[in-house]
């Protein structure tokens, strides 16, 4: 058997991980994902991993924004999962002072 390039075990495990999701949904339990996710491989993941609730991407996050600003890679980010800022979502209710 040849060894598999890395793009091909890439291939592999999406298709792998793409049938999960929809398992966890059958007994109620929700879909997260993070650790070693980035720029590079999030959006691979996202459209393989439908049904995504949340994504843990806090450390490749903090590290983009030491080179970048905070808010541009926050965009980014958002891009990469095929998503928009939640304000563009809803509208968020202004906030009251308190007296």
């Amino acid at each position: 058997m040849l060894p598999l390039s890395g793009h091909r075990v890439a291939t592999r495990f999406l298709r792998r991980i793409a049938r999960r999701p929809h398992l966890a949904r059958e007994i109620g339990v929700g879909v997260n994902a993070g650790h070693d996710l980035d720029l590079v491989n999030i959006p691979a993941y996202a459209r393989a991993v439908k049904g995504l609730q949340e994504v843990s991407i806090g450390h490749a996050l903090v590290s983009d924004a030491l080179y970048m600003a905070s808010r541009a890679r926050s965009k980014a980010y958002l891009k990469a999962l095929g998503s928009e800022p939640l304000d563009a979502k809803r509208k968020l209710a202004k906030p009251r002072l308190l007296n």
